[in-house]
């Protein structure tokens, strides 16, 4: 039941000054707009885009749009973005100054603001005096940051190539040594089909020729046979196994060579372009409508509280004697 009439008396009292609140409240409000105008307050205009990460992979643990984050926040970007749109004369900044950069960055970490969504992609947004300036600076990130991956990207598959392009070379290199082998051992010992000879020379050994009689077979020579593949044959049959191994296995890295080749050499683009950025027609800040509403806010809430204090001000220099006593 106090409560209640506490409340009714305040209704009483805000009622009783009503008139002074109104033109408190109104003379706040017109200060909040003349003070948030252009007069005062420089609008800023703003220009976003919104990208997803492309023909990237991650490191470590992290995700393609968490990787495409901390590129776009490198200092590479920060530093190419202030070199190629001035932003020392810009922002009004002497480049000379003993923390020039410091200042300048702060100025960038303001204007510049990139962040992931909720839906993995990743907003590029710029806020600037001029909005054709805010769009291009988004544009020149973007671009900035293809540029860079690419150029790790290059270096990585670089890399790639030059270890396949080495693979390829030795294995070139082992497949001439082993046809050279060859070539002396069939010259030499005459071993060219180490299975087919040693099926003839089992059947001419056995004289089980197909018709052929036992004079016709030219026994010396299958002996001789016999005694090369016996002493050579093995090793004739090892090498030949090595050597059409290493012929496959060389197509498989030339294969390997020419993907990394073709990765190397390919210009990719490493963002899907979700929102373009446009020079926007409507300024960002200040909000005018939030900051005159607030200051009405802030003043009506002030002067009622004045009010109180002013209609309670007996019972207040009341309550101050009687607590001295």
């Amino acid at each position: 039941m106090t409560s209640y009439f506490n409340n009714l008396n305040l209704i009483a009292i805000a009622y009783k000054w009503r008139k002074h609140l109104m033109v408190v409240t109104l003379i706040a409000g017109a200060a909040a707009m003349l003070f948030s105008s252009s007069l005062f307050i420089q609008p800023l205009f703003s220009s976003i885009a919104v990208v997803y990460p492309s023909n990237v992979k991650p490191y470590s643990q992290e995700s393609n749009s968490e990787q495409m984050l901390q590129l776009l926040q490198s200092r590479d970007i920060k530093d190419s973005l202030i070199k190629t749109f001035n932003l020392y004369q810009h922002y009004d900044i002497d480049p000379k100054g003993a923390k020039s950069y410091y200042t300048i960055s702060r100025y960038y970490d303001d204007a510049v603001t990139i962040r992931k969504t909720p839906y993995e992609s990743v907003e590029v947004k710029v806020m600037d005096v001029d909005p054709a300036t805010a769009c291009q600076m988004v544009n020149a990130i973007l671009t900035t940051y293809n540029r860079k991956v690419n150029a790790l990207q290059r270096e990585k598959f670089g890399e790639i190539y030059r270890l396949s392009h080495e693979t390829v070379l030795r294995k070139e290199h082992e497949i001439d040594s082993l046809s050279t082998l060859l070539k002396a051992m069939s010259a030499k010992y005459q071993l060219v089909d180490v299975d087919l000879q040693t099926e003839q020379m089992v059947k001419g050994y056995l004289r089980t020729v197909d018709g052929a009689t036992r004079t016709s077979i030219n026994t010396p020579e299958v002996l001789n046979l016999k005694k090369r593949l016996e002493t050579k044959g093995t090793l004739h049959y090892y090498i030949n196994e090595q050597f059409h191994n290493a012929v496959k296995a060389l197509g498989n890295l030339k294969v390997k060579e020419d993907e990394a080749l073709a990765d190397y050499k390919r210009d990719y683009t490493f963002y899907n372009l979700v929102t373009a950025p446009f020079p926007s027609q409507k300024k960002a800040y200040p909000i005018r409508w939030i900051i005159v509403l607030t200051a009405m806010a802030i003043s009506l809430i002030t002067s009622i509280l004045v009010v109180i204090l002013i209609e309670n001000k007996e019972t207040l220099s009341s309550f101050i004697t009687t607590d001295r006593d």
